[in-house]
């Protein structure tokens, strides 16, 4: 399984995962709580990527929508949230 993906910190606190330009995922890292969007197309373990990222900071998973590009990853995460339309 893939465990290093490329990363980069497009903004501060902003990072993006790159799927080895199949997918990005993003983590917005706060003081408190971080924001993962999307889990990718699941190529590799992601979970880890973003556990790397963020540390010990408690986090929420988001996926737009359920594309597979969106959701591959999402059984790497015990809860993930979807916008129901």
């Amino acid at each position: 399984m893939i465990n290093v993906y490329p990363v980069a910190e497009v903004a501060p606190g902003v990072f993006e995962i790159d799927e080895f330009d199949c997918d990005d995922v993003f983590v917005v890292k706060g003081s408190k709580r971080a924001l993962v969007m999307d889990t990718g197309i699941g190529i590799g373990d992601i979970r880890a990527a973003v556990e790397r990222i963020i540390g010990d900071l408690p986090y929420d998973v988001v996926v737009s929508h359920g594309h597979s590009d969106h959701v591959g990853g999402a059984g790497a995460f015990d809860v993930i949230y979807e916008n129901p339309i």
